[in-house]
């Protein structure tokens, strides 16, 4: 074992080293398409990996996905972390630093990066310059009985939650929602419209749309759209999963041109997830509108301790400093690599 692994980049024939320290440091196994899906196919290209290598021993891991990226309503490039992993015997001695240094050293070309680290990783991103902790990505459940949310089932908070819900909300949104079956130049122009939803907004044109929620194998996403006429005013992504207790709803992307479109995609979205047997619905939204928290509120969604923090660093003047402060974001679960 060297005092100091090696440095390095991955090359082609890293990938069954890297699931294998995906497994010893997660405790689960990726699938290899999966992993070349986040790595290697994404629209603004493959990502950046910094490997640490110790007598052919694969030590360290850090990935950065490239995406494109409204700041001030020019299109810039982001660097999103991923996969941060380390190998227990050689964390406390550096590794960390060496793989975060190693990115900011290289030609990465991005003027952004954003990372979701777990609460372990958290200080260690600051302390060696992968960015500043802005916050928690602010979470928003819509309770449809009693929930593990609010405390034990049929707990006097869950149900006073559920009932908050009942009496906010509508049985229908006020706009007509339908599933999107085609992914095409409507989700451009939607992205093209949301540089100016606020300062700092992942462009989700259809290259990235498609890619984040058709391609991704084993994907099981709902995508909906609300419209006038012609022109998409918004879209939703969302779905199921179970826990041990219950089974959950996700709306893990929402991207809304105005209020009307933005509660529309919410109930709808709930009417959804009702009918697959849900007893809550959770999303994950940053809006800095000053609309956005109404709409939630007037869905019946109340706000809940965030548990995804968001760290950030400007890379480049042309950033400036609008990405170091959270509430400058239109952000959702889909921008982190946790869905």
């Amino acid at each position: 074992m060297r005092a100091n692994p090696l440095l390095r980049t991955y090359a082609a024939g890293d990938e069954s080293a890297i699931l294998e320290l995906f497994a010893a440091t997660f405790g689960k196994r990726r699938d290899l398409d999966a992993w070349r899906w986040q790595h290697e196919r994404a629209p603004e290209g493959p990502a950046s990996i910094q490997l640490l290598d110790d007598d052919g021993v694969l030590a360290g891991h850090l990935a950065h996905v490239p995406f494109a990226l409204w700041v001030d309503g020019r299109r810039l490039r982001v660097a999103r972390g991923s996969d941060t992993m380390v190998r227990a015997e050689f964390r406390r001695r550096g590794a960390m630093r060496t793989l975060v240094e190693g990115f900011l050293a290289s030609a990465h070309g991005c003027d952004v990066r954003l990372s979701f680290p777990n609460h372990l990783a958290v200080n260690l991103m600051q302390r060696y310059g992968g960015g500043k902790l802005l916050g928690r990505l602010p979470k928003w459940v819509r309770l449809l009985g009693a929930s593990p949310e609010l405390g034990p089932a049929g707990g006097p908070a869950g149900l006073l939650g559920a009932l908050f819900g009942r009496l906010m909300a509508p049985r229908l949104s006020p706009l007509p929602v339908a599933p999107i079956d085609e992914i095409g130049p409507e989700l451009d122009r939607l992205a093209d419209e949301s540089a100016a939803f606020a300062r700092c907004v992942r462009v989700r044109d259809a290259a990235y749309v498609r890619w984040r929620w058709r391609d991704r194998p084993g994907a099981a996403w709902t995508l909906t759209g609300v419209r006038d006429g012609e022109r998409l005013r918004g879209f939703a992504v969302l779905g199921a999963s179970d826990s041990a207790s219950d089974r959950r709803g996700r709306i893990v992307d929402l991207l809304a041109a105005d209020p009307a479109a933005l509660r529309s995609l919410l109930l709808d979205a709930v009417e959804r997830l009702v009918a697959a047997g849900c007893r809550r619905v959770v999303c994950e939204l940053q809006d800095p509108r000053p609309w956005a928290r109404r709409q939630l509120l007037r869905a019946g969604f109340l706000p809940m301790r965030g548990d995804v923090p968001v760290i950030c660093r400007a890379l480049s003047p042309r950033a400036g400093a609008a990405p170091e402060r959270l509430d400058n974001w239109l952000m959702t679960r889909g921008d982190s690599d946790h869905v």
